[in-house]
């Protein structure tokens, strides 16, 4: 758990590890309610979405799998001298 402060502005930062670790982007909105204890922050955009986008821009660096006769070739051929 990390401790975060209250600004003048009535702003908090969000720890940059949590951020990456949930997804977030610049300019995500939450919406936000009191439980009566805490805080609770959930983005507008449920993350079934956010990861659909993330996916989709990871796209072009995901190579297929290779097929067997690939596999085989490859093993073959390793390791080349």
């Amino acid at each position: 758990m990390k401790t975060v402060s209250l600004t003048s502005k009535n702003q908090v930062t969000l720890p940059a590890a949590q951020v990456r670790q949930a997804h977030l982007k610049k300019g995500t909105k939450f919406t936000s309610r009191w439980d009566g204890k805490a805080f609770i922050l959930e983005p507008e955009q449920p993350l079934e979405e956010m990861l659909a986008e993330i996916h989709a821009e990871m796209r072009p660096f995901i190579k297929k799998p290779l097929s067997d006769a690939e596999l085989q070739a490859a093993l073959h051929d390793w390791p080349k001298k």
